[in-house]
């Protein structure tokens, strides 16, 4: 009996080395990622080069992390977009976009997107910019960067 748990103990161990090796190729592999914006990229251009910096990181894995953000949702007052992953679906509601005052909600609560989104929409003109933003958040927050 000892003997099998000494087994399965050193198993586990095992598998945990090759996670964590796993983990660190994926972090080397993003390094290499070179996110220099400073071109004069419009917003399709950033989203194709993120697309493309995305496919070959973790092509390995299969998920649906490049689905299309789809309008739900289209009022005079907001528009709520949603963007399927694997874990969850994330809801985007996008308040008084004709304005200044921009304001987003993101259904369930994710920080880092929030926070880069709410960072960089003064720079959007209009919702199709906004939508390229919330787009590139999420690619950047995929890539952990």
């Amino acid at each position: 009996m000892d003997e099998t748990i000494n087994k399965l103990k050193k198993d586990i161990n095992k598998l945990k080395e090759k996670i964590e090796k796993y983990d660190n190729f994926l972090k080397m592999k993003r390094k290499k990622i070179d996110l220099d914006f400073s071109d004069p990229l419009d917003w399709k251009g950033r989203i194709k080069f993120l697309e493309n910096c995305i496919k070959p990181t973790d092509r390995n894995r299969k998920t649906p992390r490049l689905a299309p953000l789809k309008i739900v949702e289209n009022c005079a007052d907001y528009i709520i977009f949603e963007f399927m992953t694997t874990r969850n679906l994330m809801r985007f509601k996008v308040s008084n976009y004709e304005s200044d005052n921009v304001h987003i909600e993101i259904n369930p609560y994710e920080e880092n997107i929030l926070a880069y989104i709410n960072k960089n929409v003064k720079k959007c003109k209009d919702i199709s910019e906004i939508s390229y933003l919330i787009k590139e958040a999420i690619y950047l927050n995929f890539l952990d960067l």
